[in-house]
């Protein structure tokens, strides 16, 4: 769908009081909110993204093309204002340096489903694109698609329609870059921005329903790489890029915290846990995976690198002493619960690299016994000399995105995005976005290592609601037991509440209670007592998010 505009007035106040409401969990949003802002910024059920519905077990594919991209009013306003008319939409060569030549996408239903089942091949994925020529910047987008491939929001991250969508100290002329990328809310996605080809710009929130942003720290600028909400208040944490995280006012920028990072070069991912108690660097010049104490800045660990403390065995088996690299100028490294990090592993080009690709990679760490163990490999068919992301998906699945630096005439592409079933190695899913066409006579184009053509640095997936699973009901105990993740990946847990009702409907549900929705994206078991009384028929389990989102699954006793 086309991205549509909010009136000037409701853009203002989502600019004056959207600051205010970043790190607040809301018990109940329609008790604590005003009814503008719960209109404005939450609305709750009444924004319109909603799960595709698919067969259950046939395999899907979608193209949009850049008629597509050419389609939005936004896009057409920015090829405006960089001096582009319609006319000149013709002259493709020059065209898709500005929008992409087309996003495919490809799935199979039933390999998506992994732990969760139907409902997790729906959903949504996130990302940012931009375009390099070989000196700078021509075009960029932040980019929301169902999975299905159709276009929910193309938002130009170029400084005046940035400015006209919410951004007012965005600069009219500049090219921005969508770097540091993560889930807010329900209907909120958080941005770091990069300026033209520096890596340090300013950060916002964009609405996925409407298209507007809502300016964060007064419109200051910060190393772009992560960017995380604070547990608690209006704030958030970055790294400067260097030696040294901090935490800013979400309203105006000033810093009100920061920790040191030692033994850490070129951190380009930072992610903070246990209610902001520690943080997870991933240090990419030194190979390593760090946990810090924030309050102290004091290393707990390093996993892998020169300052390694474990021994590493990996997918074969083989042993990797303390202070070795298996990885190599990794990107995005992060902890996704049960003692597991994933990684995406450039195999950056040196001495110590064992690879001639990238790899998606996963890792299970015993402190006790002093080792980590690769948990899942997937060596890519290209190598990225830097970004890339590795997530692990509710479903069990891996999430990955790259850039190649090489392609094959016959297999072009500028950026591929997949989803990985862990215990096969199998595509789920896969996106490609799909720039100039290269006839290389030798039948291979060489990008660089800047990456000429479209590249991204990270990707989310995240879905309209909640989702409930593996529901059971033991007609004997009366005991219903479900899983049941929120709508996206949080670093702490997330409140939520659950009710059992008949099928049929009763004036009111047989049990409902409250329960935490476990951290990194982890299914949360939960187990109801109705009575054996109860436990009969078909019932329906319904869960709700701090947001208001519902998610329901029926159930049959027996």
């Amino acid at each position: 769908m086309a991205p549509s505009a909010l009136p000037k007035a409701a853009l203002a106040i989502l600019a004056t009081v959207g600051a205010l409401l970043v790190g607040v969990r809301l018990a109940h949003p329609a008790a604590t909110l005003p009814d503008a802002l719960l209109a404005a910024v939450q609305r709750l059920n009444d924004h319109d993204m909603s799960p595709s519905s698919v067969d259950a077990e046939a395999g899907g594919n979608g193209t949009v093309t850049y008629d597509d991209f050419l389609a939005i009013e936004d896009v057409r306003a920015f090829l405006k204002m960089k001096g582009l008319s319609t006319k000149d939409y013709g002259d493709h060569p020059t065209l898709f340096k500005y929008v992409p030549r087309e996003v495919t996408m490809s799935k199979t239903e039933k390999l998506m489903r992994g732990e969760l089942g139907e409902a997790a091949s729906a959903g949504y994925v996130a990302y940012a694109v931009a375009y390099y020529d070989g000196s700078e910047n021509t075009a960029s987008y932040l980019i929301v698609q169902d999975m299905e491939g159709s276009l929910l929001q193309v938002a130009p991250l170029y400084g005046e329609v940035l400015r006209n969508k919410g951004l007012s100290h965005a600069n009219e002329g500049e090219i921005y870059k969508g770097i540091g990328l993560k889930n807010y809310n329900s209907t909120h996605l958080l941005v770091a921005f990069g300026k033209e080809s520096a890596l340090t710009g300013p950060r916002a929130l964009f609405d996925v329903d409407s298209g507007a942003w809502i300016e964060l720290c007064d419109g200051e600028s910060n190393d772009s790489h992560d960017i995380q909400m604070a547990y608690k208040g209006a704030a958030l944490w970055q790294a400067d890029g260097r030696t040294v995280t901090k935490k800013f006012s979400a309203a105006d920028g000033s810093e009100l915290a920061e920790f040191q990072m030692t033994d850490i070069a070129d951190p380009n991912h930072v992610q903070l846990v246990e209610e902001d108690k520690y943080a997870f660097v991933s240090s990419r010049q030194t190979d390593g995976i760090v946990r810090v104490h924030v309050a102290t800045g004091d290393v707990v660990y390093t996993i892998g690198g020169e300052y390694g403390d474990f021994e590493i065995f990996d997918a074969a088996g083989r042993k990797w002493k303390k202070g070795t690299s298996l990885w190599v100028g990794q990107h995005n490294a992060e902890y996704f619960g049960d003692d597991e990090f994933c990684l995406f592993d450039n195999q950056e080009a040196s001495a110590s690299s064992t690879l001639n690709a990238s790899r998606l990679l996963c890792l299970r760490l015993d402190e006790a016994e002093g080792t980590a163990t690769v948990t899942f490999e997937k060596v890519l068919d290209s190598y990225t000399p830097h970004f890339g992301d590795n997530d692990r998906l509710p479903s069990g699945n891996q999430l990955g995105v790259s850039w190649p630096k090489t392609f094959s005439t016959d297999d072009q592409y500028d950026v591929r995005a997949i989803e990985v079933v862990r215990s096969s190695g199998d595509l789920a899913w896969q996106m490609d976005v799909v720039g100039v066409k290269c006839d290389d006579a030798s039948g291979t184009c060489d990008r660089g290592v800047d990456g000429v053509g479209w590249t991204s640095y990270s990707i989310e997936r995240f879905y309209a609601a909640p989702i409930v699973s593996n529901a059971t009901c033991d007609k004997a105990s009366g005991v219903v037991r479900f899983d049941a993740v929120n709508n996206f990946k949080q670093n702490n847990v997330a409140p939520a509440t659950y009710a059992v009702s008949a099928a049929a409907g009763t004036d009111k549900p047989y049990a409902t209670g409250d329960f935490d929705f476990k951290v990194h994206w982890r299914q949360t078991p939960v187990a109801v007592d109705l009575g054996a009384g109860k436990a009969k028929g078909t019932l329906v389990v319904t869960v709700t998010n701090e947001w208001g989102d519902m998610a329901a699954q029926s159930v049959t006793c027996a």
